[in-house]
């Protein structure tokens, strides 16, 4: 892994340090600058847009813009691996400058590695609760397990704007005591000037986590202390009936009674069904599988015991996709619809024309 950074430099104070593979210590002549050009010679049409202040502006090129020979200059990308980076540790916790490996105009850069944990025999591990007083944070996890935080996985992304205070979740600090290494890799950027949260972010957002704190869903819990639930069937009827539903309601809040949403009896379970679905699964609990380590999601597997189906949707035996048009969703706000149908006969096996 390689940054690539146009402004700034490498941090001379003294609690960073570079090393080389033979354990020398990296000098700024060290740094790889430029070697090879990906030169691009083809026509077309080519938007660049460029942000200046709050403004983006667009320049449209009949030639790629990446159609160059050389370098000219001292403006340039140099790279610097982040598995040749060692930040300071200590008996106890050290502030977060130890980590810093980049500082550019308004934002730096740190890197966060394999290294010893604090090793006090008192000390605790796992990072105190604060906030940034100056700067928005976002942090990429690359590798490995974050001791501080669950529900985190590989190519994770989490935001801590200024001033809300965010530490480790429940349950990591007590499990931190006595660790005495991290495998992690992950890096994290300050901003000096607000960050702002885009529409783009929002629809890959990762609703399938359990609430912040590892905490199981209403849904999921409901399921577990009764053994029993109905798999309600969305089409594009009633997809937006649906989404209201999706709402952060409390525990003890009825969606279904918040929205006036109409019940039915079920047959082989007590819990009633949506009146607004057309297809219903009744299902009894067979297990829950706790995904991640620590535990972030669930997957819940049940057995079906009694299915509905509206009778304009079954047909020869058959329920009728086409009619049904049933909606899927995607990632975050996106969802999508069955799309074009069409069909492809199974092959029949025929030993005779095996070669």
């Amino acid at each position: 892994m390689s940054f690539y950074h146009r402004m700034g430099e490498v941090p001379r104070k003294r609690h960073t340090t570079f090393y080389k593979p033979n354990g020398e210590f990296y000098r700024e002549r060290d740094v790889r600058l430029p070697q090879r050009l990906a030169t691009h010679v083809e026509s077309g049409d080519f938007e660049v847009r460029v942000k200046r202040q709050s403004a983006v502006y667009s320049y449209f090129f009949d030639f790629h813009p990446f159609d160059v020979v050389g370098w000219d200059g001292y403006l340039y990308p140099y790279a610097l691996s982040i598995h040749d980076f060692e930040p300071i540790t200590g008996r106890i916790h050290q502030p977060p400058p130890v980590h810093q490996t980049f500082a550019g105009q308004n934002f730096v850069i740190c890197s966060f590695v394999p290294r010893l944990y604090d090793y006090h025999p008192q000390s605790i591990p796992a990072p105190y609760f604060h906030s940034n007083v100056e700067s928005d944070e976002v942090l990429y996890y690359v590798r490995g397990n974050f001791m501080s935080r669950k529900g985190i996985y590989e190519g994770s992304i989490t935001l801590h704007p200024m001033g809300i205070p965010h530490g480790p979740h429940p349950g990591k600090i007590e499990g931190s005591i006595g660790k005495k290494e991290t495998s992690e890799l992950a890096v994290m950027l300050d901003t000096f000037r607000p960050l702002k949260v885009t529409r783009q972010a929002l629809e890959v957002e990762d609703g399938a986590l359990r609430k912040p704190g590892g905490v199981r869903k209403d849904t999921a819990r409901n399921i577990q202390e009764t053994g029993e639930f109905v798999v309600n069937m969305v089409d594009v009827h009633n997809v937006d009936v649906m989404n209201l539903t999706s709402a952060d309601y409390p525990p003890e809040v009825s969606e279904a009674a918040a929205l006036g949403l109409a019940l039915l009896p079920s047959a082989a379970v007590k819990v009633p069904r949506l009146g607004a679905s057309r297809i219903h699964f009744e299902c009894r609990l067979h297990q829950i599988v706790e995904l991640g380590e620590p535990a972030s999601s669930d997957l819940i597997i049940g057995e079906v015991v009694h299915v509905h189906v509206e009778d304009a949707l079954y047909h020869r035996g058959r329920i009728d996709a086409e009619a049904f048009a049933p909606v899927s969703r995607l990632a975050g706000h996106n969802y999508t619809t069955l799309g074009e149908v069409f069909d492809r006969p199974r092959p029949i096996y025929d030993p005779s024309k095996e070669k």
